[in-house]
């Protein structure tokens, strides 16, 4: 069955590559009086005719060479005969003369134009000597109105490319913001869960090792670690849940941890056993949205290595807010680490924080210090909002 909305209104190749050459050999039989009949043979006027007219099948891929050979035969007759070209030899060279406007640069379309309207004043020169100047103004007219009509096509139709060449650019461009913004979606979900799962579950593990060592010696005492698991693991339920409901819906103002909830982390993890020191200094108003859940995350990850790597030695948390950017340290008191050695957790943790600090244009630092301990510091410019 033929699907009618696949067919194209383009004619047929062959159509189009021919239709001229009857037209022309069909105008010059229907005006006798100009085709030279009385003073050249008829088979000599059809093979005049034909040399006018067949050329014109290569006037698209070739039609400087199909405006010479249709010149040439017109002059050649026009030099044997004398009397006027027949009309469908006029019609032939206003083709070439499209053809030429329509499929070549404008100096050699220019040219072109020159060397028809030359032609044709040799033409009319050969045939009526004593015809005035002013007869010129016609074929002048005619052939420069195709020429015309020719530029315009042209100028159209290259036009029409740059516009679908363009359209073509956007449409990758849209493609590759497109999918640049789903990679850095997935970035910015990655760091989140795994901020967010690896704290929990970090003080779960550790909650439910003291419990099940208590359980054997002290019984009465296993409610304090279950009490912080039950806590936390809901803690971590609410947080995923504000993430997924912010990344399913257009809601950016969405509430989402910052600068005001550190306290609340901090006691979250002394009574998973650290210690503590939090100090926050500077007006916490001016910091953004998305600065405040960076610096809240860039804590809650060292405070959970802390947690994991050093057994809940005491650690200080610093956050000073100043004029132009926000700096966070955060430094454990844990055992001596030689300085430059491989550190346990050093991997997508103090990458993901990195990250989240390098997106703002921030520096971090994350090492062992050579008295001892571990020391995260970043600093945070407040210059731009960007989402973290």
């Amino acid at each position: 069955m033929i699907d009618l909305r696949t067919r194209t209104l383009a004619p047929d190749p062959v159509v189009r590559a021919w239709w001229p050459v009857p037209l022309v050999l069909v105008l010059d039989q229907i005006t006798p009086g100009m085709a030279a009949a009385g003073t050249l043979p008829p088979l000599a006027a059809a093979v005049f005719s034909v040399a006018h007219a067949l050329p014109l099948r290569w006037r698209e891929p070739r039609p400087i060479g199909a405006a010479a050979a249709v010149l040439g035969a017109a002059l050649v007759q026009a030099l044997l005969t004398g009397p006027t070209l027949a009309f469908g030899s006029w019609v032939a060279l206003m083709i070439v003369a499209f053809a030429v406007a329509n499929g070549t640069r404008r100096v050699v379309a220019v040219a072109s134009l020159t060397s028809i309207l030359l032609g044709v004043g040799v033409i009319s020169v050969v045939t009526e000597p004593e015809a005035p100047v002013t007869d010129m103004v016609f074929p002048i007219v005619y052939f420069g109105g195709a020429w015309g009509a020719g530029r315009l096509v042209r100028s159209r139709r290259l036009a029409a490319a740059r516009l679908s060449a363009l359209a073509d650019s956007l449409a990758r461009e849209r493609e590759e913001t497109a999918r640049l913004a789903v990679a850095a979606a997935r970035g910015r979900m990655s760091r989140e869960v795994h901020d967010i799962v690896a704290h929990s579950l970090s003080i779960i593990v550790l909650q439910a090792e003291a419990a099940e060592a208590l359980l054997e010696r002290q019984p009465a005492k296993v409610q304090r670690p279950l009490t912080v698991i039950q806590r936390t693991g809901r803690q971590a339920l609410d947080e995923l849940r504000r993430m997924l409901d912010v990344l399913g819906t257009d809601d950016v103002d969405a509430p989402l941890p910052g600068l005001s909830d550190l306290e609340e982390l901090t006691r979250t993890f002394e009574r998973a056993g650290l210690a503590i020191d939090l100090q926050v200094a500077g007006p916490a108003e001016t910091v953004a949205p998305g600065l405040g859940l960076t610096v809240y995350r860039l804590v809650q990850e060292s405070l959970t290595n802390v947690l994991k790597h050093t057994g809940g030695a005491p650690c200080r948390v610093r956050v000073t807010i100043m004029e132009g950017h926000v700096d966070v340290e955060v430094h454990d008191d844990g055992p001596p680490r030689a300085v430059g050695t491989s550190v346990p957790g050093a991997g997508r943790g103090l990458a993901g924080m990195r990250e989240r600090v390098e997106s703002y244009g921030g520096d971090f630092v994350g090492a062992p210090t050579s008295e001892g301990g571990f020391r995260v510091a970043a600093r945070l410019p407040m210059a731009a909002e960007v989402v973290a």
